[in-house]
């Protein structure tokens, strides 16, 4: 695969460079409405830039990706292991996906409260880095917090708060 960049000389006394590379792996996690629509997409999304594609399905809804799956390997246009479907429970299979370091990209639907969740568990993943220490950034290995305060938050992950509607609007 062929892929290029560009250069931008507008920033004073700096040369900007973008290149368009494959991130490698990215994972998604779709939910159970409309299982095929957002799978093929973001399949198609993926594959289309180089990337390997690992599909969440949700646990309410996993027939239609098993039959996805199904699809794709009979029809032969992939190598093998290019495209994976998993399925499983969210907080066990999802939070993997999320935290496993192989994975770059994670393109997810669903829930309104589950992006922060999904942000937590990535945050932990890139502090505590391959070796399994935390890193502090110098390679000093830093002692253990309680984990709202590692991420950064105020309050722990236990007090997801749901949003009120809004009264007389959309």
């Amino acid at each position: 695969m062929d892929i290029h960049g560009d250069t931008s000389l507008r920033t004073a006394d700096h040369l900007n460079l973008v290149l368009k590379q494959p991130y490698g792996v990215c994972a998604v996690v779709i939910p159970w409405n409309s299982p095929l629509i957002l799978a093929v997409a973001h399949i198609a999304a993926a594959l289309a830039a180089g990337n390997a594609v690992i599909l969440k399905s949700s646990e309410k809804a996993p027939l239609t990706c098993c039959l996805l799956a199904q699809i794709i390997k009979d029809c032969g246009l992939f190598p093998p292991g290019l495209v994976q479907i998993v399925s499983g429970m969210g907080p066990t299979t999802g939070a993997a996906l999320a935290s496993h370091m192989e994975i770059r990209k994670l393109a997810f639907v669903g829930a309104y409260f589950m992006p922060r969740l999904i942000q937590l568990i990535t945050d932990d993943r890139d502090r505590i880095g391959r070796n399994g220490e935390e890193d502090q950034g110098d390679g000093r290995q830093k002692q253990p917090q309680k984990r709202h305060m590692r991420a950064g938050r105020k309050e722990p992950i236990d007090s997801v708060r749901r949003r009120e509607p809004r009264k007389g609007g959309r």
